[in-house]
């Protein structure tokens, strides 16, 4: 078989009696000349107004959020939420399914969180049909509802184990020091509401009066990424919370190790009890704690000579102090390091003084009105009033008040302890950590403590409007509120994967920052006249757009 080529040229072709115009391109094959290849260039008159810079006007326009969801969609292609969910919990036989309700809520709370009611109108100005395939008829608040009922507690859980296995294998996560903590958010639930979730404790976020569910979460050390989370009665105490699921927490974690390495967990002093240290010692994992200041005065008055300048420094690039020693704690031997920050030191040793010339102040205000006091005034009402005074300064002991009453007269003597304003200041600025990774220098030890931020940045995360926006939360049934806990911690953990990929490319961009940028991303659908298809094109993007969607390995001009 011969082949002879020929140059391109201008094909002219008469259809339904108007003039088209292609560039062409014709091979002999076997001795007979061919179109090999053909490219539509137009009428005559659109090829004039191209080589003349003349473009055809645009009769509409309509643009989309793309960034941001093609963001979370390319996390989303390699995890597999949707396909976890619909695998645990059964379709219907018509409709979107439960993953795919369940996905579409938590992109909203990574993007731009939103109500139930609005979601359908916040989806519908994004680009999301570009992605998957939509039933926009079937976004309306009810459906959302309806399939969030659908998911049992125990289902959540093994949506929750399955998504950790898949972060782990995807993006081979270290599992060698892990971070655990909890916190609260409020609800609306009106005291009269029955639920098992939503108790009145203390608030987190300051709104005592109302009632709160609890999270507990456990993180990756390095990354901060989301591994495990249970939602539960905010009054439970952490260390009784955290007896209850350190037993599913560890099988998970067995689940997920590779090698024989034993792996660190990190917790604060809250966990703290015997049957729980005892419980970490049986298994097979290392822990990483702290103890209370105030119940090792001991530790806390070693001389400052004793501690020696570690290669760790605050956040004003200022150099830590730590004191390293070996202690019985309990049964057991473990490495104790007492921690010294000055800058923490300087700050409560001014607010210290601060409070105690507020709280003086109060209590001589108090004095002043006794003066005045009538015969309603007792002893009792007065020890009460100063009660709550000492309470509000959150140093009590510090004072000694002492309400008197003779010859018709009330008195109130205010002194204060030298004694201890003493232990006061000893504990200041000083943190103590021990831990049974005794191999370990002191700097692994205290940077392995320190990067519980990490966790505590992820709780923010949550609770920040712009974002996730876990409260309030206004689900009125326990079955809603743990679902509505998967979709924001799946959020998080888009977001937390996105985090990583802008760091592990060398990009230092904050998260909030990041988003903004990808939200400005948008996908403009352009209508021509006398054009059958509109156009699609990504609206112009700057050197910053550029850089960051480079970061994440985001092609979107290949949309649809």
């Amino acid at each position: 078989m011969v082949y002879i080529l020929s140059m391109p040229y201008i094909l002219k072709k008469r259809i339904k009696g108007r003039t088209y115009y292609y560039l062409a391109e014709t091979q002999r094959v076997q001795g007979k000349p061919r179109i090999v290849w053909q490219r539509y260039l137009g009428t005559a008159e659109k090829i004039r107004q191209r080589l003349e810079g003349i473009e055809e006007r645009v009769e509409e326009i309509e643009t989309f959020e793309l960034g941001s969801v093609a963001a979370v969609e390319a996390i989303e292609r390699e995890l597999g939420f949707q396909e976890i969910v619909d695998g645990v919990v059964p379709k219907r036989n018509q409709g979107m399914s439960v993953g795919q309700y369940l996905y579409l809520i938590a992109l909203n709370r990574a993007v731009e969180p939103k109500s139930k009611a609005s979601l359908g109108g916040w989806l519908r100005k994004t680009a999301i049909g570009e992605y998957r395939e939509v039933d926009w008829t079937a976004l309306d608040s009810a459906n959302f509802w309806d399939h969030m009922e659908k998911v049992r507690k125990e289902q959540i859980e093994e949506i929750g184990d399955e998504v950790a296995k898949k972060v782990v294998t995807t993006y081979e996560l270290s599992l060698d020091c892990l971070l655990y903590d909890t916190t609260n958010y409020f609800t609306q639930l009106s005291p009269k509401t029955s639920s098992e979730l939503a108790r009145y404790t203390h608030s987190k976020s300051g709104k005592h009066e109302l009632r709160h569910v609890g999270l507990a979460l456990l993180c990756s050390r390095k990354q901060g990424i989301p591994l495990f989370h249970r939602v539960f009665p905010a009054n439970i105490h952490d260390s009784k919370l955290f007896s209850e699921l350190y037993g599913e927490m560890y099988r998970l974690l067995m689940s997920l190790k590779r090698g024989k390495e034993k792996m660190t967990l990190v917790f604060d002093k809250g966990c703290n009890s015997p049957e729980n240290i005892n419980q970490v010692d049986r298994s097979q994992m290392y822990f990483i704690g702290t103890l209370s200041p105030y119940h090792h005065p001991e530790l806390c008055q070693v001389p400052f000579s004793d501690y020696k300048e570690i290669n760790i420094t605050d956040e004003d690039e200022r150099a830590l102090y730590a004191y390293r020693t070996s202690l019985e704690i309990y049964g057991q031997e473990r490495a104790v390091v007492v921690t010294y920050n000055p800058r923490t030191y300087r700050k409560k040793i001014h607010w210290m003084s601060q409070t105690i010339r507020k709280t003086k102040r109060k209590l001589q205000e108090l004095r002043r009105e006794l003066k005045c006091a009538d015969g309603r005034t007792t002893v009792q009402s007065v020890e009460r009033k100063v009660a709550q005074i000492l309470a509000e300064s959150r140093i009590a002991p510090v004072f000694s008040v002492n309400v008197s009453f003779h010859n018709g007269k009330y008195s109130l003597s205010i002194r204060t302890s030298p004694l201890v304003l003493k232990e006061y200041r000893a504990r200041f600025g000083k943190n103590i950590i021990f831990s049974d990774q005794v191999d370990w220098s002191t700097e692994e030890i205290v940077r392995a403590y320190r990067d519980r931020s990490k966790i505590e940045t992820s709780f923010r995360w949550t609770k920040d409007p712009a974002f996730i926006r876990w409260q309030p939360m206004f689900h009125w049934t326990d079955s809603k509120i743990r679902v509505h806990g998967l979709t924001c911690v799946m959020a998080l953990t888009y977001l937390s994967l996105l985090h990583m990929k802008l760091k592990n490319a060398g990009l230092d961009l904050s998260l909030d920052r990041a988003m903004e940028i990808l939200r400005g991303i948008r996908l403009a659908i352009c209508f021509y006249p006398r054009s059958a298809q509109p156009v699609r094109k990504v609206c112009r993007l700057g050197s910053t757009e550029r850089e960051l969607l480079k970061a994440l390995d985001l092609k979107i001009e290949a949309v649809r």
